[in-house]
This record gives structure tokens, sequence and C-alpha cells, in this order.
């Protein structure tokens, strides 16, 4: 298996405390402090890996959009998202 560096680690965190933050909290009471310490990381490595609140939620709803497609593909053979 190969390694992941420990950027690409952390960003994973990051984005698991994303998913954990919005289901335990769908209210929008959610903070970027209360994500890097679920996730373990230093709050200012969270503007380090994301310019913004905003383009970390795009990360957690792509990794998200990019599951649903492989288990698309997987099941019928076509994409999920593009129509391709």
């Amino acid at each position: 298996m190969p390694r992941i560096s420990r950027s690409e680690e952390n960003k994973k965190k990051i984005l698991d405390a994303v998913g954990r933050a919005i289901h335990a909290s769908p209210d929008s009471n959610i903070t970027v402090r209360k994500i890097a310490a679920d996730a373990g990381v230093a709050l200012g490595s969270i503007n380090y890996y994301f310019n913004s609140t905003a383009e970390m939620l795009i990360a957690y709803y792509t990794r998200v959009m990019d599951g649903y497609d492989e288990l698309y593909r997987a099941r019928t053979g076509h994409f999920f998202c593009c129509g391709m």
C-alpha cells in the first residue's frame, strides 16, 4: 500500500472532522476551532490547507460526491455526476 504523505493525512483528518461536525450539528453551529480540535491539528493548519471555510466545505462535499460516483460507477458502469 502506498504511503500517504503527512500533508494528505492531515487534510483527510480535517475533512473527516468536517463530516462529523456536519452530522453532529446540522444547524450550522460549526466552528473551524471545533473542527481543528476534533481533527487533532493546529488551528492555523486549516488555513494552510484551505484558503477559506467555503473551500474546506467544497472539498468535503466534493469528496462525498466522488464517493457516490465510485459506487454508482461500480454498480452501473456509468458516471453519476456528469452523465458521461
